[in-house]
């Protein structure tokens, strides 16, 4: 299998993505946000394209932290969950915008009441996360 075949995942809620007409797309995303992230990558890992909206990226960067955003940005869902800079920094690992959100929560960081209003979170889409497993 070639890095062209490797399965594409969305960086934001960690589903499969579609492809229609040669275009990939979340369509957990396009429910949530009436769009799909763009297409990211290669990953520095893997070489996988994936896909990220960057200002999701940018709203919760102060939780990621700034070193580790650069990464994040550079890297899969996958890579990003497998990377050892998870352990380095005493965390959880994390791979997706929904695993980030569930720490947050878990975590007091933040409530569900302020991801929709500090951070304009659909609030189905905050319910979609807390439900999801890792």
């Amino acid at each position: 299998m070639g890095k062209g075949d490797l399965p594409r995942f969305c960086g934001v809620c960690g589903e499969l993505l579609k492809e229609t007409d040669g275009e990939y797309e979340c369509p957990s995303c396009k429910r949530f946000f009436w769009s799909s992230p763009p297409m990211q990558g290669p990953c520095v890992e893997c070489g996988r394209i994936f896909a990220d909206f960057l200002w999701v990226v940018k709203r919760l960067e102060g939780f990621i932290g700034i070193t580790k955003k650069r990464l994040w940005l550079s890297m899969c869902p996958t890579c990003r969950r497998e990377s050892k800079f998870w352990e380095l920094a005493g965390a959880e690992a994390m791979g997706t915008t929904c695993d980030v959100i569930q720490a947050m929560v878990r975590l007091g960081e933040v409530s569900v009441r302020d991801l929709v209003d500090q951070y304009g979170f659909p609030r189905e889409f905050i319910d979609f996360c807390l439900k999801k497993k890792k």
